[in-house]
Protein backbone atom coordinates (compact mmCIF):
# COMPACT_ATOMS: atom_id res chain seq x y z
CA UNK A 1 0.00 0.00 0.00
CA UNK A 2 1.41 3.37 -1.02
CA UNK A 3 1.84 5.88 1.83
CA UNK A 4 -0.37 8.94 1.82
CA UNK A 5 1.32 12.10 0.54
CA UNK A 6 1.87 15.16 2.69
CA UNK A 7 0.23 18.39 1.59
CA UNK A 8 2.23 21.65 1.59
CA UNK A 9 0.16 24.84 1.51
CA UNK A 10 2.36 27.89 0.81
CA UNK A 11 1.11 31.43 1.14
CA UNK A 12 2.39 34.09 -1.25
CA UNK A 13 5.84 32.82 -2.26
CA UNK A 14 8.63 34.26 -4.36
CA UNK A 15 12.25 33.65 -5.28
CA UNK A 16 14.68 33.20 -8.19
CA UNK A 17 12.99 32.17 -11.46
CA UNK A 18 9.85 34.02 -10.48
CA UNK A 19 8.50 35.34 -13.77
CA UNK A 20 5.09 36.45 -12.50
CA UNK A 21 4.74 38.00 -9.04
CA UNK A 22 7.74 40.34 -8.65
CA UNK A 23 8.12 41.12 -12.37
CA UNK A 24 4.47 42.19 -12.46
CA UNK A 25 4.97 44.46 -9.44
CA UNK A 26 8.11 45.98 -10.94
CA UNK A 27 6.43 46.54 -14.31
CA UNK A 28 3.53 48.28 -12.59
CA UNK A 29 5.93 50.47 -10.60
CA UNK A 30 7.89 51.45 -13.70
CA UNK A 31 4.71 52.25 -15.63
CA UNK A 32 3.49 54.50 -12.81
CA UNK A 33 0.43 52.40 -12.12
CA UNK A 34 1.26 51.29 -8.56
CA UNK A 35 -0.59 52.45 -5.47
CA UNK A 36 -0.47 51.46 -1.83
CA UNK A 37 -3.68 49.60 -1.04
CA UNK A 38 -5.40 50.94 2.07
CA UNK A 39 -2.95 52.37 4.59
CA UNK A 40 -0.16 50.04 3.39
CA UNK A 41 0.64 48.95 6.94
CA UNK A 42 -0.55 45.33 6.68
CA UNK A 43 2.16 42.71 7.22
CA UNK A 44 2.78 40.56 4.15
CA UNK A 45 2.76 36.82 4.69
CA UNK A 46 5.28 36.10 1.94
CA UNK A 47 7.62 33.10 2.13
CA UNK A 48 10.85 32.51 0.21
CA UNK A 49 10.73 29.61 -2.24
CA UNK A 50 13.76 27.84 -0.75
CA UNK A 51 11.99 27.71 2.62
CA UNK A 52 8.95 26.14 0.95
CA UNK A 53 11.25 23.56 -0.67
CA UNK A 54 12.84 22.77 2.71
CA UNK A 55 9.42 22.11 4.19
CA UNK A 56 8.48 19.82 1.29
CA UNK A 57 11.71 17.85 1.72
CA UNK A 58 11.23 17.58 5.48
CA UNK A 59 7.68 16.30 4.99
CA UNK A 60 8.82 13.75 2.41
CA UNK A 61 11.43 12.39 4.81
CA UNK A 62 9.16 12.00 7.86
CA UNK A 63 6.69 9.15 8.10
CA UNK A 64 4.59 11.13 10.58
CA UNK A 65 3.90 13.67 7.81
CA UNK A 66 2.01 11.14 5.65
CA UNK A 67 -1.54 12.32 5.08
CA UNK A 68 -0.94 15.59 6.94
CA UNK A 69 -1.24 19.17 5.67
CA UNK A 70 1.28 21.89 6.57
CA UNK A 71 1.16 25.63 6.07
CA UNK A 72 4.33 27.16 4.61
CA UNK A 73 4.15 30.71 5.90
CA UNK A 74 5.91 33.33 7.98
CA UNK A 75 4.74 35.65 10.72
CA UNK A 76 5.24 38.62 8.40
CA UNK A 77 8.37 40.75 8.76
CA UNK A 78 7.63 43.63 6.35
CA UNK A 79 4.57 45.71 5.61
CA UNK A 80 3.08 46.27 2.18
CA UNK A 81 4.52 49.82 2.02
CA UNK A 82 7.98 48.63 3.11
CA UNK A 83 8.09 45.98 0.38
CA UNK A 84 6.89 48.36 -2.31
CA UNK A 85 9.37 51.06 -1.34
CA UNK A 86 12.24 48.56 -1.13
CA UNK A 87 11.41 47.59 -4.72
CA UNK A 88 11.24 51.27 -5.68
CA UNK A 89 14.69 51.78 -4.19
CA UNK A 90 16.06 48.76 -6.04
CA UNK A 91 14.95 49.97 -9.47
CA UNK A 92 15.77 53.63 -8.89
CA UNK A 93 12.27 55.04 -8.35
CA UNK A 94 11.09 57.49 -5.67
CA UNK A 95 9.16 56.12 -2.68
CA UNK A 96 5.52 55.23 -3.30
CA UNK A 97 3.23 57.61 -1.39
CA UNK A 98 -0.17 57.58 -3.06
CA UNK A 99 -2.89 55.33 -1.68
CA UNK A 100 -6.16 53.87 -2.90
CA UNK A 101 -8.96 52.26 -0.84
CA UNK A 102 -9.25 48.50 -1.15
CA UNK A 103 -12.77 48.66 -2.59
CA UNK A 104 -11.62 50.97 -5.39
CA UNK A 105 -8.60 48.78 -6.17
CA UNK A 106 -10.88 45.74 -6.23
CA UNK A 107 -13.08 47.42 -8.86
CA UNK A 108 -10.02 48.35 -10.93
CA UNK A 109 -8.87 44.74 -10.81
CA UNK A 110 -12.29 43.49 -11.88
CA UNK A 111 -12.37 45.94 -14.79
CA UNK A 112 -8.85 44.92 -15.88
CA UNK A 113 -9.84 41.25 -15.82
CA UNK A 114 -12.97 41.91 -17.89
CA UNK A 115 -10.98 43.89 -20.47
CA UNK A 116 -8.29 41.19 -20.66
CA UNK A 117 -10.89 38.45 -21.08
CA UNK A 118 -12.85 40.41 -23.70
CA UNK A 119 -9.73 41.16 -25.74
CA UNK A 120 -8.44 37.61 -25.20
CA UNK A 121 -5.07 38.80 -23.98
CA UNK A 122 -2.58 36.04 -23.23
CA UNK A 123 -0.92 37.76 -20.25
CA UNK A 124 -2.48 38.63 -16.92
CA UNK A 125 -3.38 42.25 -16.15
CA UNK A 126 -1.02 44.24 -13.95
CA UNK A 127 -3.70 44.15 -11.24
CA UNK A 128 -6.14 41.33 -10.50
CA UNK A 129 -8.56 40.67 -7.65
CA UNK A 130 -6.58 37.57 -6.64
CA UNK A 131 -3.29 39.50 -6.50
CA UNK A 132 -4.95 42.20 -4.42
CA UNK A 133 -6.30 39.72 -1.90
CA UNK A 134 -2.86 38.10 -1.58
CA UNK A 135 -1.21 41.48 -1.07
CA UNK A 136 -3.54 43.07 1.47
CA UNK A 137 -5.06 40.21 3.45
CA UNK A 138 -4.13 40.03 7.14
CA UNK A 139 -1.57 37.57 8.46
CA UNK A 140 -3.76 34.83 9.92
CA UNK A 141 -2.01 31.59 8.89
CA UNK A 142 -0.45 29.23 11.39
CA UNK A 143 2.74 27.20 10.85
CA UNK A 144 2.94 25.73 14.37
CA UNK A 145 2.16 22.24 13.04
CA UNK A 146 5.17 22.30 10.71
CA UNK A 147 7.33 23.62 13.53
CA UNK A 148 6.17 20.91 15.93
CA UNK A 149 6.07 17.89 13.60
CA UNK A 150 9.00 18.64 11.31
CA UNK A 151 11.14 21.19 13.13
CA UNK A 152 10.65 23.61 10.21
CA UNK A 153 10.90 27.36 10.42
CA UNK A 154 11.20 29.93 7.62
CA UNK A 155 14.84 31.04 7.61
CA UNK A 156 14.98 33.77 4.97
CA UNK A 157 14.02 37.33 5.83
CA UNK A 158 12.00 39.21 3.25
CA UNK A 159 14.71 41.86 2.58
CA UNK A 160 17.26 39.11 1.94
CA UNK A 161 14.85 37.05 -0.14
CA UNK A 162 13.99 40.06 -2.29
CA UNK A 163 17.68 40.84 -2.76
CA UNK A 164 18.39 37.28 -3.87
CA UNK A 165 15.43 37.27 -6.25
CA UNK A 166 16.25 40.63 -7.79
CA UNK A 167 19.90 39.62 -8.00
CA UNK A 168 18.87 36.61 -10.08
CA UNK A 169 16.71 38.82 -12.32
CA UNK A 170 19.55 41.29 -12.74
CA UNK A 171 21.99 38.55 -13.77
CA UNK A 172 19.88 36.01 -15.65
CA UNK A 173 16.64 37.76 -16.65
CA UNK A 174 17.28 41.53 -16.90
CA UNK A 175 14.25 41.95 -19.15
CA UNK A 176 12.09 41.27 -16.09
CA UNK A 177 13.65 44.30 -14.38
CA UNK A 178 13.63 46.57 -17.41
CA UNK A 179 17.45 46.60 -17.52
CA UNK A 180 20.52 45.56 -15.53
CA UNK A 181 22.02 47.27 -12.49
CA UNK A 182 25.54 46.18 -11.41
CA UNK A 183 24.99 47.31 -7.81
CA UNK A 184 21.41 46.10 -7.43
CA UNK A 185 21.90 43.46 -4.71
CA UNK A 186 24.15 45.74 -2.66
CA UNK A 187 21.60 48.55 -3.03
CA UNK A 188 18.89 46.26 -1.67
CA UNK A 189 20.78 45.06 1.40
CA UNK A 190 23.57 47.53 2.08
CA UNK A 191 25.97 44.63 1.53
CA UNK A 192 24.71 42.85 4.64
CA UNK A 193 22.50 39.81 4.19
CA UNK A 194 22.00 36.88 6.46
CA UNK A 195 19.72 33.95 6.95
CA UNK A 196 18.08 33.00 10.21
CA UNK A 197 19.07 29.84 12.03
CA UNK A 198 16.49 27.02 12.12
CA UNK A 199 15.74 27.84 15.76
CA UNK A 200 15.42 31.62 15.39
CA UNK A 201 12.00 33.19 15.03
CA UNK A 202 11.66 35.79 12.27
CA UNK A 203 9.09 37.73 14.30
CA UNK A 204 11.26 38.14 17.40
CA UNK A 205 14.86 38.29 16.11
CA UNK A 206 16.48 41.69 15.60
CA UNK A 207 15.87 43.35 12.24
CA UNK A 208 19.11 45.05 11.04
CA UNK A 209 17.27 47.04 8.36
CA UNK A 210 14.44 48.52 10.44
CA UNK A 211 14.48 49.68 14.05
CA UNK A 212 10.88 48.87 14.86
CA UNK A 213 8.90 46.19 16.59
CA UNK A 214 6.46 44.01 14.66
CA UNK A 215 3.10 42.99 15.99
CA UNK A 216 3.02 39.24 16.54
CA UNK A 217 0.17 37.61 14.69
CA UNK A 218 -1.20 34.08 14.66
CA UNK A 219 1.04 32.14 12.32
Amino acid sequence: MRPLPAIIRPTLFYGPRDTAFLPRLIRTLREGGAWLIGDGENLLNAVYVADVAELAIAAAQRTRAAGQAYNACTRGDMTQSEVMNLLCQAVGLPPLRRRIPYWAAHNVGLFAEIVGHTLRRTHSPSITRHALSAFVRPVTFDNDKARHDLGWRPRTRTPEGLALTLGWMNKDAPELLGGTSPSLERKMTGGNTRSVSPHEDLATSEEPWRQATTETRSC
